[in-house]
């Protein structure tokens, strides 16, 4: 897996959203560019241009919290570091089912990484 940098393309799973993180910390950096750490994007982050829009669509806006793509090994000044298999869910909707639909699955749509914004540096989960 790889760490994740300031130049990285994260985006809502209609591909051209793209979530706006900046890096936090200044001490580690892969070719001129500063790693993600946990505190890059455990708050809510903007999404621009998601194309998800239309009668009874909500768009993405912004994400929440990731439930996958922080080392447990690898930390930054205390902050673990984001790798390539970030993974999480946004606020935006799907239209309703016309009908209640077992089991509900609360809707949503995801967000992952496209690029990591470096081909180097490896770490394990």
């Amino acid at each position: 897996m790889k760490l994740l940098t300031e130049k990285a393309r994260i985006s809502c799973d209609h591909q051209t959203g793209s979530v706006e993180i900046f890096a936090s910390q200044t001490l580690v950096f892969i070719q001129d560019a500063r790693v993600l750490v946990a505190t890059d994007v455990l708050m809510p982050k903007p999404i621009l241009a998601c194309p998800n829009i239309g009668p009874g669509l909500k768009p993405c806006a912004l994400t929440v919290s990731p439930h996958k793509g922080l080392s447990e090994l690898l930390f930054i000044d205390g902050q673990a570091a984001c790798l390539d298999t970030l993974e999480g869910v946004t606020d935006g909707a799907p239209p309703p089912p016309p009908a209640p639909v077992l089991p509900l699955v609360p809707p949503g749509f995801k967000y992952r990484v496209r690029l990591a914004g470096q081909e180097f540096v490896e770490a394990d989960a």
